[in-house]
C-alpha cells in the first residue's frame, strides 16, 4: 500500500483499501507475499477487477472452445477423404 500511496490505483480513493493480488493465491502460493505482486483497491475497484478478470477469462474459454471444435471439424474432413 505504502507504494501506491495509501490509494486506490484506479480511482485515488483512500477508504477501506484492499490490497489485489495479481496473480491469485490460489494460483501461486510461493507469490502470497510479496510486494510487487499486489495493487492497492478500494472494494469497488477490487470488485471490478475481479469482474473484468472473469470476463476475460470466459472470453478466453470461448475462444478456445471455437478453436477446438474446428480442429474437430477439420480431423473429421481429414478422415472422410480417406
Amino acid at each position: 500500500m505504502r507504494r501506491d500511496r495509501f490509494m486506490c490505483v484506479e480511482c485515488k480513493s483512500r477508504e477501506d483499501l484492499q490490497v489485489h493480488h495479481i496473480v491469485p493465491w490460489s494460483k501461486n502460493v510461493d507469490l502470497r507475499v510479496i510486494d510487487d505482486n499486489g495493487i492497492t483497491l478500494c472494494p469497488r475497484c477490487h470488485i471490478d477487477k475481479h469482474k473484468y478478470i472473469r470476463q476475460q477469462e470466459a472470453a478466453s474459454r470461448k475462444e478456445s472452445d471455437v478453436v477446438r471444435k474446428k480442429e474437430r471439424e477439420t480431423e473429421r474432413r481429414r478422415k472422410r477423404k480417406k
